[in-house]
């Protein structure tokens, strides 16, 4: 088991220790297992299959569908099947990228 020391805000600790407490139990370890369940849930936070949400990235060149896949590397594959330059079309996903991140601790309710 790793050791990792780190420094936070005084109001973020108290934050952190009350809703650990509340979620994991006023126990020794309930801070840690906080922690740990947060990270996890950024370290998977990179595939939105996670998160319960399917993305299409659909390729258009000018007004024109040209391929869509629901993830880049086989947009990549279908656009050089086609024998389409990746730099002359528009990729975009769907639904779009939320323009905010959020970033913290998230527990299970």
């Amino acid at each position: 088991m790793g050791v990792i020391t780190l420094k936070i805000d005084d109001e973020l600790e108290k934050s952190l220790r009350a809703r650990a407490g509340q979620v994991h139990g006023v126990k020794k370890g309930s801070i840690s297992a906080s922690v740990e369940d947060a990270i996890r849930v950024w370290l998977r936070e990179g595939t939105m299959e996670d998160h319960g949400e399917a993305r299409l990235y659909v390729a258009t060149l000018g007004e024109r569908r040209v391929a869509e896949a629901p993830s880049l590397q086989e947009l990549a594959s279908q656009l050089r099947l086609a024998g389409t330059d990746p730099r002359d079309v528009v990729i975009e996903s769907l639904p779009g990228v939320p323009a905010t991140r959020r970033m913290g601790l998230r527990t299970r309710r």
